[in-house]
């Protein structure tokens, strides 16, 4: 997805690949990673990611990872 540096979409974007990477989806650790890392926007209804809520704008709201037994912690 391109998305311009100033876009607050990026920085969301570039947040989740962190926490993604720092938490094993990477290494399918995760018990879903559905539409995790695809070129669809991360909030694209029925393109959104696996635990990811997103509102009407189009903006995270919430991260629900409860049911993929995710450890470690949010990255800073």
């Amino acid at each position: 997805m391109e998305l311009p540096a100033r876009d607050p979409r990026f920085l969301e974007r570039y947040a989740l690949v962190v926490f993604f990477y720092a938490n094993g989806g990477c290494a399918e650790e995760w018990v879903s990673s559905a539409n995790w890392m695809n070129d669809a926007d991360h909030c694209l209804q029925g393109e959104e990611w696996h635990g990811i809520v997103c509102d009407l704008k189009g903006r995270v709201v919430e991260i629900n990872m409860a049911k993929n037994y995710i450890t470690g912690k949010v990255p800073e």
